[in-house]
């Protein structure tokens, strides 16, 4: 077994997808109350020892969402028909993508949608807001003339007037940014465990 070794190292073209399926004898040999890494400890041990352990070769999809990219293109690749998944809502053309709209959502007719989108139930889109290759939230607005690029927003979120959010940036569920707001490229806004997040410029 190997752990993510170097490619001039790989003994195959195969990645572990961290599915496993264990008996309950696997707590035998992992320490209690301590860190203990699978992949990197509890695996070559088992294999060290001749437990049994073995792996299956699987042709479907599989997608490491270990980041934000990922996790749009997990959902970019549900659009496009890559997995065969059921998900509710209705899946509409855009200009070179889809756009998935969950139940309820409005969307104003001058509305400019570009690329891959998902928008959950319940959310508003104002008129002249620009959306392109993003993950939207359910119950999220996003007020006229706004931009949204390749970003995420949480659920229960309301985007201001001209405001602009640049690619990778993440605004968590509960915030609220004020009009003529700019949210830097791969920056991230999070909310108060208690209110609501209100940013406003400056």
């Amino acid at each position: 077994f190997q752990e993510k070794p170097r490619p001039e190292e790989a003994l195959s073209n195969l990645a572990n997808t961290g599915i496993y399926i264990f008996e309950p004898e696997i707590f035998k040999y992992i320490p209690a109350r301590q860190f203990y890494d699978f992949g990197k400890q509890v695996f070559p041990h088992l294999v060290k020892i001749g437990a049994p352990f073995y792996g299956t070769v699987i042709n479907d999809y599989w997608c490491d969402v270990g980041n934000l990219e990922t996790y749009r293109q997990a959902h970019s690749d549900i659009l496009e028909g890559k997995v065969n998944v059921a998900i509710e809502g209705e899946i509409k053309s855009t200009s070179h993508g889809k756009v998935l709209l969950g139940e309820g959502t409005v969307v104003d007719p001058e509305v400019t949608l570009e690329g891959n989108i998902v928008l959950g139930s319940g959310c508003r889109v104002e008129k002249g807001a620009v959306i392109r290759d993003s993950v939207v939230w359910a119950n999220t607005t996003i007020s006229r003339n706004a931009v949204l690029e390749k970003c995420v927003l949480g659920q229960n979120c309301l985007i201001g007037r001209n405001t602009e959010i640049k690619p990778g940036a993440v605004i968590a569920s509960g915030c609220n940014l004020e009009d003529n707001i700019d949210i830097n490229a791969g920056q991230k806004v999070f909310s108060s465990p208690t209110d609501a997040t209100i940013l406003n410029q400056g």
